[in-house]
């Protein structure tokens, strides 16, 4: 059933204890939770096909006998308990769902074995019905015992109840081995860790030299005598360091005095400028000071003659670039864990993979029940393998500890991986419907206060279980009006008489 559920233990069997002054954790005997479950067992009953509930109404297609007879009580498509039909709503000489119009036709009922469907049918009809109610029980589960099939049984691990789907079912917990609600456990997670973030690594890097440019010839002033060149030049800690050199006579060349200014750095009693280099561009008159092993800047340089200053156009021609080496790559790793911690053989095992442009790639493997953990994991080894993208992705696999260790040496990745529970051949489990809880809680109280002799105290719990019901019925009918737009609403699908 695809019917949104509550946890019978949690939302139905305790709760009702609880109404009744009971610490169903301390002082549920078992006889009391026996009784507290054949009352909501029997408003179960009364509440379960006194409306057209969408949500666990179905309709079947079924094959009339040659006495236009439907049998009240059959097997569907791969189960193996048969259902029993508890009412029938409509007969339908077409698939409603694939035709308009009035298709439905008169039927009635034949005793509690057949449904007459008429004479104007062909080779198939269509009921819309109601299956018999869910039973619940509070006997737990005993390793013991051997049920047989459709025997009935309750698991304090998970406080819900099963049904056995065999006979001589013995030894096998239903709270491990049963069939689940696909609503409320579609899949289990599978542990994923990543182990190691990727990085993408960097190329090599061929350093430059910090490049600073004068010019020497400012005003020509390097032809007199007496002019003095003053650098000051700031290192990359931001401390200065000066030199100077002074044109010992008139008529100089510009090439000379650039002689005379480097020989001046190499003589300074600071050690900071031996480290530079130079190179002369004499036909500009340009002298370019080079520093290899990190930054300067110029700090207001200057040529004076006389009393007269001048900036000798100090400019930066080129910045200063450390040589690295290359990085390599780093590759993502994850390590996924297929073993769940409660193995099962005959699941679908799914490891997800997200690559760096969002494609999802997924490698699944069904196993078989023969299966053993190392068959599983080559299973989704060999799904992996299938995939392009997947196939590129080195992986290292425990089969003894069902692992595997994904890399990823060239994108980032995101991964992960589920298991899908396979269908049990030997518990399933009976949902209880939400829609029904608030009105079953309200008429179980109702039927213990009767057994205990307060009768009035009932009667008001009995009547607003009834109040119970038709509140929630009501809330499948939609509005014909919205009430906000005043904008026409579709016909509901499903009509509460």
């Amino acid at each position: 059933m695809g019917y949104r559920t509550v946890n019978f233990r949690d939302g139905i069997l305790w709760p009702l204890a609880y109404e009744l002054g009971l610490d169903p954790t301390k002082e549920l005997l078992i006889d009391q939770a026996a009784a507290l479950t054949s009352y909501i067992n029997a408003w179960v009953r009364k509440s379960w096909d006194s409306t057209d509930w969408p949500e666990w109404t179905e309709i079947l297609p079924f094959a009339p006998d040659t006495s236009h007879r439907v049998p009240l009580v059959f097997l569907p498509t791969g189960q193996i308990i048969s259902t029993i039909i508890s009412r029938v709503f409509k007969v339908y000489l077409r698939d409603p769902n694939l035709s308009q119009g009035p298709l439905d036709t008169a039927f009635r009922l034949l005793g509690d074995l057949y449904v007459h469907c008429g004479f104007e049918h062909g080779t198939n009809i269509w009921l819309k019905f109601i299956a018999n109610p869910p039973q619940f029980t509070s006997d737990e589960w005993d390793p013991g015992v051997t049920y047989r099939l459709a025997q009935e049984a309750y698991s304090p691990v998970t406080g819900e109840c099963y049904i056995s789907l065999s006979n001589n079912n013995l030894g096998h917990d239903p709270s491990l081995t049963a069939t689940q609600d696909p609503l409320i456990a579609p899949v289990i997670p599978l542990a994923v860790n990543q182990t190691q973030y990727y990085s993408s690594g960097t190329a090599a890097v061929t350093g430059q030299d910090e490049i600073w440019r004068y010019n020497i010839a400012k005003n020509n002033w390097y032809q007199l005598t007496g002019t003095i060149y003053t650098f000051h030049l700031a290192d990359s800690g931001g401390l200065t360091h000066t030199f100077s050199y002074t044109t010992p006579s008139a008529g100089m060349t510009a090439s000379a005095v650039m002689d005379g200014i480097i020989a001046a750095a190499g003589a300074s009693s600071d050690t900071w400028p031996h480290a530079l280099t130079f190179v002369k561009d004499t036909v500009n008159n340009f002298l370019y000071f080079h520093l290899a092993t990190a930054p300067f800047a110029d700090a207001n340089s200057t040529i004076m003659q006389g009393t007269t200053l001048a900036p000798p156009d100090a400019t930066e021609t080129q910045k200063w670039v450390a040589t690295t080496a290359a990085t390599a790559s780093i590759p993502q790793t994850f390590l996924v864990n297929l073993n769940p911690g409660t193995w099962q053989s005959g699941a679908t095992y799914q490891v997800k993979v997200t690559d760096a442009h969002g494609t999802l790639h997924t490698a699944s493997y069904a196993s078989a029940v023969t299966d053993s953990s190392s068959d599983v994991v080559n299973g989704v080894l060999a799904a992996m393998n299938a995939d392009p993208f997947l196939q590129t992705l080195p992986v290292m696999a425990d089969h003894v500890n069902m692992t595997l260790s994904i890399s990823s040496p060239s994108q980032q990745i995101a991964v992960d991986a589920q298991m899908q529970a396979p269908d049990s051949v030997y518990w399933q489990y009976v949902p209880f419907p939400f829609a029904l809880a608030d009105i079953v809680l309200r008429g179980a109280y109702a039927d213990c206060l009767k057994e205990w002799g307060q009768n009035e105290k009932a009667a008001a719990s009995e009547q607003l279980a009834a109040t119970e019901g038709a509140s929630r019925a009501n809330s499948y009918l939609g509005p014909p009006f919205n009430k906000l737009t005043d904008q026409s609403q579709p016909r509901p699908k499903y009509t509460v008489q």
